[in-house]
């Protein structure tokens, strides 16, 4: 995969894995070139790498289905909210960060699945960064269960999109 130069560190956020990778508190920043290799032609947009939603989950979602459309409904305003601000901008959400976002599938799927109580969560606005050196803008979309470290996407008129992770939080 081709990385553009960026004012950024390029790495990877993450947990303790004991002796195979190792942290000295509950995330810790290693090094992007020591991460495994992985398959990029699984990367078409539609995560059919995705493991399915728990059983247990799924029979709550099925069992609650009025919840189930709210939530559906709550995350496609706050996408359709966010692309709005994004083209006043000359911006563009990436179409795999959109299907993401509004599938409450998904959402539950990795929420279930963390060992540190992350939860989804869109930023009202895009957050224009405070780095003269970089003119973009980011939408935080994940959350640590206690805000030590957040997940932003990154968006930038002439650069394609990344994603940030950072101890501030940007509301």
């Amino acid at each position: 995969m081709q990385h553009e130069t960026t004012f950024f560190d390029k790495g990877w956020v993450s947990f303790d894995l004991g002796k195979y990778r190792p942290c000295h508190g509950t995330y810790c920043f290693f090094d992007y070139d020591n991460l495994p290799p992985v398959d990029e032609s699984l990367f078409t947009g539609n995560f059919q790498w995705m493991p399915l939603l728990p059983k247990r989950l799924q029979k709550a979602a099925e069992e609650d289905g009025q919840a189930r459309i709210d939530s559906l409904i709550y995350w496609k305003n706050k996408i359709t909210n966010l692309q709005q601000q994004a083209q006043t901008l000359g911006l563009i959400l990436p179409e795999s960060f959109v299907t993401w976002m509004t599938n409450p599938d998904f959402l539950d799927t990795v929420a279930s699945l963390s060992c540190t109580a992350c939860y989804f969560d869109l930023s009202e606005t895009l957050i224009k960064l405070p780095f003269p050196e970089e003119d973009g803008h980011v939408v935080r979309f994940l959350n640590d269960q206690q805000d030590v470290i957040c997940w932003y996407l990154y968006l930038h008129p002439q650069k394609s999109p990344l994603q940030l992770t950072s101890s501030l939080f940007y509301a």
